[in-house]
């Protein structure tokens, strides 16, 4: 018999699954976010501690079973149930910050603990999904289950740890038709872990997933960015801050805020905001910006050139546009060039969501505009010239 044959009857050598394109079955899409969140399929959401993950939960859970507006002009939702499982939740905390969210409670089942052999303990992923199939398949009208309480696995293995949490996941999603957002906590800092969370291997069954960043343009303000989409278009980076609500009997609860247009960078262009090197100029004249700043939504280039030289940043005759520490740091802390009231108005430097004016198509248009010699990036020249949206009012997600 040749080698060939022999391997294809012998029961512990792989045999190749072949199907014809013309065969096999696809499903049209189902959103419960337009362009985020599908059904039957795996979304994540990752971040830092403080970066606003749970409160995003609530926001999502309270669009949902409200049937809401999304932010953005990205949609409603259809309003259905949400199984939200959340093993290291403190109720006093996740009911208010519900209730702040403006969440349909009768609609919501929490999940933080399963019977177990000796008695009710923490739910675990790795060996809970029997569970959360019976819980699913319990809930009538079930459209989301949102799992808050993962975290990336530390030591050289992350990677492939992460691979074996999310795959079943997003395969579980898929065969029970449920829509499922995992919310994955990263550590401070931590490089390797922060990697292994979005390593295309471990990501491989994630249809879509977003990391949620603070601006370094302002302190209170995080940014939902998308890392990979195999579903649709990217939607725009979405800009939102925490806020507090008051509740009864002057109880209080973390809510997010959305604002109403889509943050003016592209998420390549704020990555590579965020990674610029900073070296120690660049540092110092940051700090300069901000403390002079202060609450000021823009500034006049002549003020900035005026304090930056009393300060020794700049030299008697030197400009803003020819000082690489001074432009680099504009750049790390999203500050746009506009025009102050008509044409012939005077130049500013403007925090994002300043609307007194379009910003030019080439952000560094000034009298006496640097040369090409001067090293500007032309990557983080194009994230400037995004036109800057008006913030008004805060917008909450239902």
């Amino acid at each position: 018999m040749p080698a060939i044959a022999q391997a294809a009857v012998t029961s512990t050598a792989p045999i190749p699954l072949v199907t014809r394109g013309s065969e096999t079955k696809s499903a049209t899409i189902n959103w419960i976010w337009p362009g985020r969140i599908a059904r039957a399929k795996l979304t994540l959401f990752a971040g830092e501690p403080g970066s606003g993950k749970s409160a995003l939960a609530a926001s999502i859970t309270a669009t949902v079973t409200t049937g809401g507006a999304y932010p953005c002009r990205e949609g409603r939702a259809q309003q259905g149930a949400v199984l939200l499982v959340c093993p290291d939740a403190d109720p006093d905390v996740l009911i208010p910050r519900l209730k702040a969210a403006g969440a349909d409670l009768g609609r919501v089942q929490l999940m933080r603990h399963v019977e177990g052999a000796k008695g009710p303990r923490r739910f675990d992923l790795a060996t809970d999904l029997p569970v959360l199939a019976q819980a699913a398949r319990s809930i009538k009208d079930l459209s989301l289950i949102v799992i808050d309480g993962l975290y990336v696995p530390a030591g050289r293995s992350a990677t492939r740890a992460m691979q074996a949490l999310l795959d079943p996941l997003a395969a579980f999603a898929e065969s029970h038709r449920v829509g499922v957002a995992a919310i994955l906590g990263l550590g401070f800092n931590e490089g390797s872990r922060r990697i292994a969370a979005f390593e295309a291997q471990a990501l491989g069954a994630v249809r879509a997933a977003f990391a949620l960043e603070l601006d370094p343009a302002e302190a209170r303000r995080r940014v939902l960015v998308q890392v990979k989409n195999d579903l649709a278009p990217d939607q725009g980076l979405i800009a939102f801050r925490i806020a507090s609500r008051q509740l009864d009997r002057g109880q209080s609860a973390a809510r997010v805020e959305f604002e109403p247009q889509h943050h003016p960078l592209s998420p390549r262009e704020f990555a590579a905001r965020q990674s610029r090197s900073l070296n120690s100029a660049t540092t110092d004249a940051m700090e300069f910006l901000s403390a002079l700043f202060g609450s000021a939504r823009q500034l006049k280039v002549a003020q900035i050139e005026h304090e930056a030289r009393a300060a020794g940043l700049l030299r008697a005759n030197q400009q803003l546009t020819q000082s690489r520490p001074l432009r680099d740091a504009r750049m790390a802390m999203g500050l746009g060039i506009i025009r102050e009231g008509a044409d012939s108005g005077a130049w500013v430097w403007a925090k994002a969501g300043t609307v007194e004016s379009t910003l030019q198509d080439k952000p560094e248009v000034q009298p006496n505009p640097p040369t090409q010699s001067e090293g500007q990036s032309p990557l983080l020249s194009k994230a400037a010239a995004h036109p800057v949206t008006q913030p008004g009012q805060m917008q909450q997600v239902a």
